[in-house]
């Protein structure tokens, strides 16, 4: 089901590490191509009979000759006069330039007239051409944003700038403050129920907007605010209208009770991996490597993987770390396998910053320790879902797996 990412001890008994990697398939084409077909023989033919030259022709063949030399050269001696011609009159005729005696004479003695000021005065300027903004290429995370609550906090991510535009460029503004505001760099907080847009612009590209529709639910007043937020507050994952899949309060469950149809495949969320790089990013600056390991998989390659399981460790160990098709959270595209360059994830110091600190970025630990008869699975400190900051820092500090914060077995 989920993997450790260090394959190297393929033993059961030892440190539970990952049952999540990708299976490396044989090249079914394999083989070799025919060879080319051999060039054809040349077969050997008498040479041809050399024609005679007389002295006639040969005289002929010079003459010839001596006039074509001929030719070049007055060709190279007409052009190396008309290119002499042109420097004379670049230096004495009309284009040429003047002594500095004749300028001051000439700026004394003649005064422009009326015709060349008008001119002057009415030819309009020339303009670089300018290339229009362009509004196809930029990516947000989402372009509608729910808060459950008055003071909770949402953002959505950019993730591809307009052309010539970066972060120091964005300029963001609310439509209406009184439902909800944003800071300079995008975060956006409830103030009271009701809709209202954030429009995001760019002060070096003043024709692009875009608007990302904001809905704030009639809930109760939260404690939150912009100062207690973590700065990178992240939204609830996308709502799929897919049959077949199981929602509760908002959240996306796959496990051994609610399975996921065959042919649902969203692929890995885009907010999920941006938030997830955010991670990466503030655990290197502490001192810590983490890196994503196994993230979105299908139906199909699900089945594949508990396959081989069973046929490498076992049917007992496949069930505690294998889910069948279907019962995998990497189906949802909100699951992702942390990996680290230290060795066996659940013995790093990389694990232990991770459980403290993956629900600000809006992920909880999916399977923790002592949680096994609620979640089906073993502990596995690497195994995170994206389910938004709100509801990863409420599992958080309630120590609830996600089974028990639904209230389903």
């Amino acid at each position: 089901m989920d993997n450790n990412n260090n394959g190297n001890n393929t033993n059961p008994e030892d440190e539970k590490y990952s049952a999540e990697f990708t299976v490396m398939k044989e090249d079914p084409d394999g083989g070799y191509s025919a060879p080319p077909p051999p060039a054809p023989v040349r077969t050997q033919q008498a040479p041809r009979p050399r024609k005679r030259v007389t002295k006639e022709m040969a005289r002929r063949r010079q003459l010839g000759a001596v006039i074509i030399v001929f030719t070049i050269l007055i060709l190279i001696l007409s052009a190396c006069a008309k290119a002499c011609h042109k420097d004379d009159e670049g230096e004495g005729g009309k284009g040429g330039k003047k002594t500095p005696s004749e300028t001051t004479t000439s700026a004394m003695t003649e005064a422009p007239t009326q015709e060349t000021v008008t001119e002057a005065a009415t030819e309009p300027p020339t303009e670089a051409p300018t290339e229009a903004p362009d509004n196809s290429n930029v990516k947000l995370t989402t372009r509608e944003i729910f808060l459950d609550n008055v003071g909770d906090v949402g953002i959505s991510i950019i993730q591809v700038y307009p052309n010539g535009s970066t972060e120091r460029n964005e300029v963001w503004r609310s439509s209406d403050e009184n439902i909800a505001t944003v800071d300079p760099k995008g975060y956006i907080t409830a103030k009271a129920p009701g809709e209202c847009y954030i429009i995001l612009s760019f002060d070096n590209n003043p024709n692009i907007e875009i608007e990302i529709k904001v809905s704030v639910a009639d809930g109760a007043e939260s404690t939150g605010n912009m100062a207690a937020a973590p700065m990178h507050a992240a939204p609830a994952p996308a709502v799929y209208s897919n049959e077949g899949l199981h929602y509760i309060d908002g959240v996306l469950v796959a496990n051994k009770e609610y399975t996921l149809p065959e042919d649902f495949a969203p692929g890995l969320d885009p907010t999920a991996e941006a938030q997830f790089n955010a991670l990466c990013a503030a655990a290197a600056e502490e001192g810590y490597s983490i890196y994503m390991g196994s993230n979105y998989r299908s139906y199909e390659e699900q089945q594949e993987l508990r396959n081989n399981f069973i046929n490498w460790y076992g049917q007992e160990y496949a069930d505690n770390y294998a889910a069948l098709p279907g019962e995998s959270e990497h189906q949802t595209g909100l699951a992702i396998d942390c990996a680290s360059y230290s060795g066996t994830f659940s013995e790093t110091q990389e694990a232990v910053w991770l459980a403290d600190h993956a629900h600000e970025y809006g992920f909880i630990i999916r399977y923790p320790a002592g949680k096994e008869d609620k979640t089906g699975f073993q502990y596995e400190a690497w195994h995170i879902r994206y389910v938004g900051t709100r509801i990863a820092e409420e599992i958080y500090k309630s120590g609830q797996c996600l089974e028990e914060y639904l209230g389903i077995s």
